[in-house]
C-alpha cells in the first residue's frame, strides 16, 4: 500500500515538475458551435456521397434515385406532419393532466402523475399506429421502390415517369 502511495506521489511530482499539468482555458462557445456545425455539414455531405456511391454499386443512376427519394420525402411529409401533430396533442394532454394533479408535496400527486403519464403513453402509441398514417407511409415506400426500379443505370438518362 505504501509503495502505491509513493509511486502516486512520485508520478504527481513528475507531472507538476514537467509542466504537463496546466490549467485549461474555457472553450469559446461560438467556436465550439461553429466546429459542431462544420462537422454536421461534413457528415451530411459524406452521407450524400455514400448514398450516391451505393446507387452506382446497385447500377442505379444516382441523380434519378435522388429525385425518387426527394419525391418520397414530399409524399411522406403530410403523414409525418399528422403524426407530429398527434404526438403534440398527446403532450398537451399530458401537460393538462399533470396540471390538474395535486401540487408537489401532496401524497396523491405521484399516483396522479403516473396515471397521466400512462394515458400519454397510450396516446403516443395510438399516434404511432394510426392506420391512415401507416397506410400513407407504406404507399410512399411502394412509390419510392417503383420509382427507383425504373431508374436507368448510371449515366443512362433522367428520372422515370411515375404514373
Amino acid at each position: 500500500m505504501a509503495s502505491r502511495l509513493t509511486a502516486l506521489a512520485l508520478g504527481l511530482a513528475i507531472v507538476l515538475a514537467t509542466g504537463v499539468a496546466h490549467a485549461v482555458a474555457p472553450a469559446d462557445p461560438q467556436c465550439l458551435r461553429e466546429a459542431t456545425e462544420q462537422r454536421d455539414a461534413c457528415r451530411l455531405e459524406c452521407n450524400d456521397e455514400l448514398i450516391a456511391a451505393r446507387d452506382v454499386c446497385r447500377d442505379i443512376d444516382p441523380f434519378c434515385a435522388s429525385d425518387c427519394r426527394a419525391a418520397s420525402e414530399e409524399c411522406k411529409e403530410p403523414f409525418l406532419t399528422a403524426r407530429s401533430q398527434c404526438l403534440a396533442a398527446c403532450g398537451a394532454e399530458l401537460g393538462a393532466d399533470k396540471a390538474a394533479c395535486p401540487k408537489p408535496g401532496d401524497p396523491g400527486r405521484a399516483a396522479c402523475v403516473a396515471v397521466a403519464q400512462g394515458r400519454a403513453s397510450i396516446c403516443r402509441g395510438a399516434c404511432r399506429q394510426d392506420p391512415l398514417v401507416l397506410a400513407g407511409m407504406k404507399a410512399c415506400a411502394a412509390t419510392l421502390a417503383a420509382c427507383i426500379s425504373g431508374c436507368p443505370p448510371p449515366g443512362g438518362g433522367g428520372p422515370p415517369q411515375i404514373q
